[in-house]
C-alpha cells in the first residue's frame, strides 16, 4: 500500500508496526527532533524499504526506512495514516471473503500472498509480519468465516456455508479470476464477454508480469473478472469472462496490441527490453509456455523429480500445466533444453510440430519411445500392449511377453507372445518390466514394475490403437486379396 505524507510523497509500505500509546509518542517526538545530520539526500539507484509506525490511540503515523538506508524526506510523518491503513486492511479483507463465498463449493477457499501482493497495491502479506497480523484479526471479526489459518504461502479459509452461493444453488462451477489464470502464462489467445459479442484483439503474452503495479491497480477490474470457460473460438483461444464491462475487456485487449498511446503503453505494461504483448506479427517465444511447460511437466514426471525441484505445477481446474510462479526462463532453459534431448528434438523441431503435441499424451508417448531403449534388455519378460489378437477378433489386452529386438530408429519392437510373435510393436506399448519383487499391482498386474510412469488410461487408448491399427490392415489386404488379376 502507498501511504502520502505530510511533505507529499508517496511511499510504498513494506511492513506496519504498532505500539503502546506511550511508546508511540516517546518514538515520534525522537523522530520529529533527528538532527538534519542524520539525513542525506535522495539516492534513485537505491531499494529502499519503508515501515509505517502507528501508535495505540493515535491517528497519524511515521515512515522511516528499515533497510537501514538513508532517504530524503526520511523519517516523515503522516495524518490520518490510521484510516488509510484500516480502509485497506477492510478492502483486503472484503476480497478474501468475496473470493472464497462466491466461488468455493464445499466451505473452503484459500488466498495465495501472491494474489493478494498483485491485486492490492504490492501490499506484502505474510504470517508473521504486522500487516499479516492486522488482516487476521480483521478476519476474525467477519461472520462469513468460521475458522482461518494462516500458511507460509496463503491464507485458508473455512466460510459459513450459508454465505456460500455455490454450495447452495450452484453457480459457476471451478471460476477463477483471469489473473489466477494468468499464472498459467498465455499465449495468443482472446478475451471476450460471456454474454456480449465485442471486437477482439490477439493477446500474444499474457502472464502475471506482464503489467505495472500501474497496470494491475488500473486494469484491476478486468484482471478480477471471472473466467466461465476456455474454448476454440473462430479466432483461436477465447477465454470467456463475467463480472466486467464487455468494452473494458475490449479495451484492455487492444491496450496489451499496442493500440494506445506510447506513454501509455510504458506505464501500464512492463519493458524489460522487450514488449510483453504486442503485434500479432512477432515472432512467439523461445519459451512457449502451454506447449513447453506440459513438456518440461512430463519430462519432470518420467524422470521422477521430487515435487520440490520441480519448476511446473498442474492446474487442475483447467486442465493444464504451467511454469510455478516465480520461476524464471533462466531456471526454465536448461530444463527445457534435456526435456528436447528425451524426445530427440530440436526446439525448432518441437515447434514447428506442435500441432502433434497438443495433448500431452503424446508428448509422454514419444518421450517413453526415446526413453525406453536404455533401459531394455532383450531376452527379459515386459508388459505390453499386444498388437494381434490372441482369442478371436476383439481380444485385444495387456499381455507378457519377451523382447526379442528394439528398432531404435523406427521406435518399434519385436515380441514374443505365448502364441506367436509381433513385430513392429511401438515402443511406447512396453508398459511394465516383469518383477518378482515389485509391489502391489500396476496396470492391474502383480509383479509388474512400470517403466517411465504409469498411465493405465493410455494403455486403454494404446488397446483401441492397436485394434484400429489391426483391422485397418486386415482390410487392406483383403482388398488386395479380391483385386482380379490383370490380362495380358
Amino acid at each position: 500500500m502507498h501511504i502520502t505524507t505530510e511533505n507529499k510523497k508517496e511511499y510504498l509500505i513494506s511492513e506496519v508496526l504498532e505500539l503502546d500509546h506511550d511508546a508511540y509518542a516517546d518514538y515520534r517526538n525522537r523522530m520529529r527532533n533527528l538532527p538534519d545530520s542524520m539525513k542525506s539526500e535522495y539516492d534513485p539507484g537505491v531499494e529502499h524499504l519503508f515501515l509505517l509506525v502507528v501508535g495505540d490511540g493515535y491517528k497519524d503515523g511515521v515512515i522511516v526506512d528499515f533497510s537501514g538506508r538513508a532517504y530524503e524526506g526520511i523519517p516523515a510523518f503522516a495524518d490520518n495514516v490510521r484510516s488509510q491503513l484500516e480502509n485497506h486492511i477492510r478492502r483486503l479483507a472484503d476480497y478474501c471473503v468475496r473470493e472464497g463465498t462466491e466461488h468455493t463449493e464445499d466451505g473452503k477457499w484459500s488466498v495465495s500472498y501472491d494474489e493478494l501482493y498483485y491485486h492490492f497495491d504490492s501490499t506484502t502479506i505474510t504470517s508473521r509480519n504486522g500487516m499479516g497480523r492486522l488482516l487476521w484479526e480483521e478476519l476474525q471479526q467477519r461472520e462469513e468465516i468460521n475458522e482461518l489459518i494462516m500458511t507460509e504461502d496463503c491464507i485458508e479459509m473455512t466460510y459459513h456455508m450459508e454465505y456460500c452461493e455455490n454450495c447452495q444453488e450452484g453457480g459457476i462451477k471451478g471460476a477463477m479470476s483471469l489473473f489466477s489464470l494468468m499464472g498459467c502464462n498465455l499465449y495468443d489467445v482472446h478475451l471476450c464477454d460471456s454474454d456480449e459479442d465485442h471486437e477482439l484483439a490477439t493477446v500474444v503474452e499474457l502472464n502475471q508480469d506482464t503489467l505495472t503495479e500501474d497496470g494491475r491497480r488500473e486494469w484491476s477490474d478486468v484482471l478480477s473478472a471471472r473466467v466461465t470457460s476456455i474454448y476454440e473460438g473462430a479466432f483461436g483461444v477465447q477465454i470467456g469472462l463475467t463480472g466486467c464491462p464487455a468494452e473494458r475487456l475490449r479495451d484492455f485487449s487492444f491496450m496489451l496490441a499496442g493500440h494506445c498511446s506510447a506513454k501509455e503503453y510504458e506505464r501500464w505494461v512492463k519493458q524489460d527490453g522487450k514488449e510483453y504483448a504486442a503485434a500479432k506479427e512477432q515472432s512467439q517465444p523461445a519459451v512457449d509456455t502451454r506447449y513447453s511447460a506440459d513438456l518440461v511437466a512430463t519430462y519432470e514426471e518420467l524422470m521422477k523429480v521430487p515435487g520440490e525441484e520441480q519448476i511446473t505445477a498442474y492446474f487442475g481446474d483447467y486442465g493444464l500445466h504451467h511454469f510455478k510462479y516465480g520461476v524464471t526462463e533462466k531456471q526454465i532453459r536448461p530444463v527445457y533444453d534435456k526435456a528436447l534431448a528425451a524426445i530427440e528434438m530440436t526446439e525448432d523441431e518441437f515447434n514447428a510440430r506442435h500441432s502433434q503435441f497438443v495433448y500431452r499424451g503424446e508428448i509422454i508417448g514419444r518421450m517413453r519411445d526415446c526413453l525406453l531403449p536404455s533401459v531394455l534388455k532383450t531376452g527379459e519378460e515386459y508388459l505390453f500392449v499386444a498388437t494381434e489378437p490372441y482369442g478371436g477378433d476383439g481380444d485385444f489386452a495387456l499381455r507378457g511377453g519377451i523382447l526379442l529386438g528394439v528398432d531404435t530408429d523406427r521406435k518399434t519392437c519385436t515380441m514374443r507372445g505365448d502364441f506367436f510373435t509381433m513385430e513392429d510393436v511401438p515402443l511406447r506399448y512396453i508398459l511394465a518390466r516383469h518383477n518378482p519383487e515389485a509391489a502391489g499391482k500396476h496396470y492391474g498386474f502383480a509383479k509388474a514394475e512400470p517403466l517411465f510412469g504409469e498411465y493405465p488410461a493410455l494403455a486403454q487408448q494404446y488397446l483401441k490403437d492397436a485394434e484400429k491399427a489391426f483391422h485397418e490392415k486386415w482390410n487392406s489386404d483383403q482388398e488386395q486379396d479380391e483385386e482380379p488379376a490383370q490380362s495380358m
